[in-house]
């Protein structure tokens, strides 16, 4: 298994990783499709959570979101993969992100998961294959554990999440996934030396739904990157690969005005659309052609 060899996302600038303050003037200012309700309300919390899972030796945390299901088997699961530095955790700027996601769970009856990278050294998803393998074992104790199945799985992936989910979960790992989607905020690049080993099945490429979700700023000749990464035009390159090999419901959404951390805040609203059904169309950025 190959790693990427750029650098991405806050990896480039030291691992900053965080988003914009949860609060409600902030909030105020997204369209109603893509503003998390309630948003400055949610409690947040600021510590890596306790539980574990040890798979060959390594073990990692994660967190499990079913309070809501009251003791119901959930329709589904989402799984979340926090961006580079895992500031969702660590910073009380940035944890209003995993419950934002929550609320989108409560909503559809979805069990929301959300891991942490083992890697702790670099504390991202796509710099050490070990990562890869410990995810993929993660994911199917959680269908084991919990009773679901593959065939209603969620991921919503921001930053270095995104770039685990393109390049590594979906390329090599598609098997996991019979039906849902994935979401990627800020990220989800596809490195041209990767290839899909194997490609995902005839049944996946027909139905299960990849949203981009980029803001117009998030490169850096707009000034609005991570570092380096030109997380605008990776996205739309990755969207011609994954269109390439018969992904029917790939799409890609760049959100107006919006940089590299603030982009995540239009993500559960996107979520809520794919949940729905909806087929979301592709929106350019304002200076590329439609």
């Amino acid at each position: 298994m190959r790693r990427l060899l750029f650098a991405t996302a806050a990896f480039a600038v030291g691992l900053s990783g965080c988003f914009p303050s949860a609060s409600p003037s902030s909030a105020s200012s997204l369209p109603a499709s893509s503003a998390s309700p309630a948003v400055g309300r949610l409690a947040v919390k600021t510590a890596l959570p306790k539980r574990t899972f040890t798979f060959k030796g390594t073990t990692s945390q994660y967190a499990v979101y079913a309070g809501h299901l009251d003791g119901k088997r959930p329709k589904g699961v989402l799984f979340y993969l926090h961006g580079d530095g895992y500031p969702e955790f660590a910073r009380e700027d940035s944890a209003y992100v995993l419950e934002s996601f929550r609320q989108v769970a409560r909503e559809r009856g979805l069990l929301l998961v959300a891991p942490v990278t083992p890697d702790k050294s670099t504390k991202t998803w796509w710099r050490d294959e070990d990562s890869t393998a410990w995810l993929r074992a993660f994911i199917l104790d959680v269908y084991k554990r919990h009773g679901v199945g593959r065939d209603n799985v969620w991921l919503a992936g921001f930053s270095g999440g995104a770039e685990e989910t393109t390049n590594f979960l979906m390329a090599e790992n598609s098997d996991l996934f019979a039906g849902g989607g994935a979401l990627m905020v800020g990220g989800g690049s596809f490195d041209p030396e990767s290839d899909f080993s194997p490609q995902p099945g005839a049944g996946l490429k027909s139905k299960f739904a990849m949203v981009w979700l980029v803001g117009s700023q998030d490169s850096p000749g707009k000034g609005g990157s991570d570092g380096s990464f030109d997380a605008v035009g990776e996205s739309a390159a990755a969207l011609r690969t994954y269109r390439g090999i018969g992904m029917k419901r790939a799409s890609r959404v760049c959100v107006r005005g919006k940089d590299h951390n603030a982009s995540i805040r239009s993500g559960p609203g996107m979520l809520r659309r794919m949940l729905g059904g909806e087929r979301i169309p592709d929106v350019p950025c304002p200076d590329e052609k439609g």
